[in-house]
């Protein structure tokens, strides 16, 4: 996890750039790219990023709704669709992916007893919507399932700066 944002937005500002066609792999990296635009205050590029997210979920056979349903079986997905409402101002859309993680089944590569990010996104929903005592207790339950989640160390390190 980098705080680079800086150095994050010029990497994946060229990848992006050199895109030919929108895939999974695209959308993964407009999530990452909507977060460093958040935080660096890129409001206009943030939401041209989130426009090209969504209309990358339009062009599936499934469309947005049926897209959620389809991710419950791969919840590091779902996680990802989380993160592009959260960044994108939608916080009830990116709570209710972050919820049905919840109830998931464990992604096939994760090793943990519970699913972390699930944890991750709703301490990050909590702290988006300014509920910092819930945050927080988001962001411990997710180190408790996973203690080397640096990005819940990062906010719990710096929640004197909520």
């Amino acid at each position: 996890v980098t705080r680079d944002y800086k150095t994050a937005y010029h990497l994946l500002h060229n990848r992006l750039a050199n895109e030919t066609q929108d895939n999974e792999s695209t959308f993964q990296t407009l999530v990452m790219m909507l977060e460093v635009c958040y935080y660096l205050k890129k409001q206009k590029e943030l939401v041209r990023y989130y426009a090209r997210a969504q209309k990358y979920l339009e062009s599936l056979p499934q469309k947005d709704e049926s897209y959620v349903g389809i991710l419950a079986s791969a919840p590091s997905y779902l996680f990802r669709l989380g993160e592009m409402y959260l960044y994108g101002g939608k916080l009830e859309k990116a709570e209710e992916c972050f919820t049905r993680m919840m109830g998931c089944r464990r992604c096939d590569f994760c090793h943990y007893g519970g699913c972390y990010e699930a944890q991750l996104g709703m301490g990050l929903v909590r702290l988006f919507q300014k509920r910092f005592e819930e945050a927080e207790g988001y962001f411990r339950r997710c180190l408790e399932i996973n203690p080397h989640n640096e990005t819940s160390k990062y906010y719990l390190e710096n929640r004197r700066k909520w």
